[in-house]
């Protein structure tokens, strides 16, 4: 699977059997959903200091 979009690459590669192009901080992002690796509202509010 490519993370991440050649340069010169315009198309849609989906189309031709290709894996879909994921940004590699989508993945991450759904591992650590997967392993309960999230942030509390808390966190966040202070990260972002509410």
């Amino acid at each position: 699977m490519s993370l991440s979009r050649a340069e010169d690459d315009t198309e849609d590669s989906s189309d031709d059997g290709e894996d879909p192009l994921v940004p590699e901080g989508v993945l991450r992002g759904i591992e650590e959903i997967e392993e309960g690796e999230t942030a509390s509202k808390e966190d966040i509010e202070s990260v972002l200091k509410f």
